[in-house]
């Protein structure tokens, strides 16, 4: 061999030699990056739960997140002694799990424009004719008794299967409806509430209004007897569970109720609420105002499928203030926070044709710094010539603390004269002679109680209760 030759494989083994290295360098730098990828990856990746599904929930334990005192507070409201003036139960304390919040805003849920809608239902002449001859007929008490939306009696005194006392106040105070509180379902099978309450309404010559509060989470009458799991606050169900479930439940609220001869649910909470620590917060879907208004639309459509009457909770909007059960309540907040925010969902509510709307017990000094929204003229003009609802509006209970300080005479027809349609009573025996006295020593016009009962009359009819035969 030459010393060319030579030569020239000594070179070509120093690149071999040389590109061998440079191989071995780039494996061991690809080996470096991928561990620690992975190591970053391992470190900082969420933790992801099996979302539970519409048909088997797995339910968190919503107590064990909770502060201690809204614990407290829940085995206090949770108890069959409920109070006696109350039309929701004291509730606070059930927490979502992450994210604290719901997590989609705006129209993005359901889709479509939610203050976009048909409006309060429209009935025909003859239906209008039919409604003006039994106001007509009527008498000045059965008038009185048709604005009253009552706690069901006797569940403490007879036992929950019974309806005697509900049957004889029937006929007795010609009431407008009932309200049923946890008590009452506590029977044996669903045909017990069917027979009670189909007995109820044989007993009423004009067909009565038979809700409950059946929100979801802490306020919940029925689901917790007559299903399964009982039904999720909507905020914790979009949160833990999705828009499937969050959707499913609305209508099996509606299906549920239905089936047990109810027709009104007081409910969707219209309320806005972005802070844990807010009263309202686990009962309201969210702090958004168009994500809520969002929901509430969606809502009311579904129960109006069902022919279930609703309620549009709580007027002019909860905000962040205490409780009405417990205490009188003072909003200081501005008229443009109303206008801006809280206003929407209740606005939502209106344009898809909700048939009520409640209002709460705050006093919100923007409007009226004396009275509480529920005695309210100037809340109820807004409600009317603002916000355009043409609807029955209820008031929250009026045994509350929040309009504690006035008498149950006093009260209930300051309520009247305020622009409420119907009264939820506690105490509806005292307040139904009080508005009655009202009447007929004029400080209430006969012509003022006609407003209402139409409004009351048109809502049955609407519903497919008072029925028209053409």
């Amino acid at each position: 061999m030459n010393k060319k030759t030579k030569t020239a494989d000594c070179l070509r083994s120093a690149v071999f030699i040389r590109k061998g290295i440079a191989l071995l360098l780039l494996s061991a730098m690809i080996l470096l990056m991928m561990s620690g990828c992975t190591a970053q990856q391992e470190e900082s990746a969420p933790v992801i739960t099996e979302t539970p599904s519409s048909e088997a929930q797995s339910v968190p334990d919503e107590t064990a997140a909770q502060p201690e005192s809204d614990q407290k507070q829940e085995e206090t409201s949770s108890s069959d002694e409920e109070p006696s003036g109350s039309s929701e139960e004291e509730v606070s304390g059930e927490q979502p799990l992450e994210p604290e919040e719901t997590a989609v805003y705006g129209y993005a849920l359901f889709g479509g424009d939610p203050y976009e809608g048909p409006g309060l239902a429209a009935i025909t002449p003859e239906q209008e004719a039919v409604i003006r001859t039994m106001i007509d007929e009527m008498s000045i008490e059965e008038k009185v008794g048709q604005m009253f939306l009552a706690r069901f009696p006797g569940a403490k005194e007879d036992g929950p299967e019974s309806s005697a006392a509900a049957e004889e106040d029937v006929q007795t105070y010609h009431l407008g409806g009932f309200v049923l509180f946890g008590p009452d379902f506590k029977v044996d099978s669903e045909t017990v509430i069917q027979d009670k309450l189909d007995a109820v309404q044989d007993a009423s010559s004009i067909p009565l209004l038979l809700s409950v509060d059946e929100e979801g989470g802490n306020v919940n009458r029925v689901s917790t007897v007559f299903r399964d799991t009982p039904f999720l606050a909507p905020r914790n169900a979009y949160d833990w569970a999705g828009k499937e479930t969050l959707v499913s439940e609305i209508y099996e609220r509606c299906e549920l109720l239905g089936s047990l001869r109810l027709n009104m649910n007081l409910y969707p909470v219209c309320d806005i609420s972005d802070n844990p620590a807010d009263f309202i917060y686990y009962r309201a879907f969210s702090g958004d105002p168009d994500t809520a208004a969002d929901y509430v639309a969606q809502v009311v459509k579904v129960m109006k499928s069902y022919s279930m009457a609703c309620s549009l909770k709580h007027f002019p909007g909860y905000g962040s203030n205490a409780d009405t059960h417990t205490d009188l309540v003072v909003d200081e907040r501005p008229a443009e926070t109303f206008y801006e925010a809280d206003f929407k969902p209740f606005m939502a509510g209106i344009a898809q044709g909700a048939e009520t709307v409640m209002v709460s017990h705050n006093i919100v000094k923007c409007f009226d710094e004396d009275n509480p929204a529920s005695i309210s003229p100037e809340i109820h003009r807004i409600l009317r010539e603002e916000l355009g609802f043409e609807g029955v509006i209820l008031t929250d209970d009026l045994g509350m603390e929040g309009v504690k300080k006035y008498s149950d005479e006093d009260v209930a027809v300051m309520a009247v004269l305020a622009g409420n349609d119907m009264l939820i009573s506690s105490d509806y025996k005292l307040q139904y002679e009080a508005v009655l006295a009202a009447v007929q020593d004029g400080r209430i016009s006969e012509e003022r109680l006609d407003e209402s009962v139409y409004r009351i009359l048109r809502m049955k009819m609407s519903m497919g209760l008072l029925i028209y035969a053409e």
